[in-house]
């Protein structure tokens, strides 16, 4: 599975991407990846949604096959887990 992660937002509106191969994350990294593609839609902001100054937005495009998924988090929603691992991978 390929993974692709946006962050946007923050102080002064950085901009940073990274791509991923599942296959080469480590078994709490995969865990906490399938964890995210398995919160139900209504769990997860449809559209970006800074309500706060300086807030920071991440996208993540999960594709295996012809199989794609589209979540997008924000300051307020972000799973913790996921947070600290997109932390690992975007600097």
């Amino acid at each position: 599975m390929k993974i692709k992660i946006k962050k946007e937002g923050g102080f002064m509106g950085l901009s940073s991407n990274v791509d991923l191969d599942y296959a080469q994350l480590s078994d709490d990294e995969k865990r906490a990846f399938d964890e995210a593609l398995s919160i139900p839609p209504h769990e997860v902001s449809d559209e970006r949604s800074l309500s706060t100054r300086d807030g920071i937005s991440y996208v993540v495009k999960a594709k295996k096959g012809s199989r794609s998924v589209t979540l997008k988090f924000d300051d307020s929603n972000i799973p913790e887990k996921i947070l600290n691992l997109f932390q690992k991978y975007l600097t």
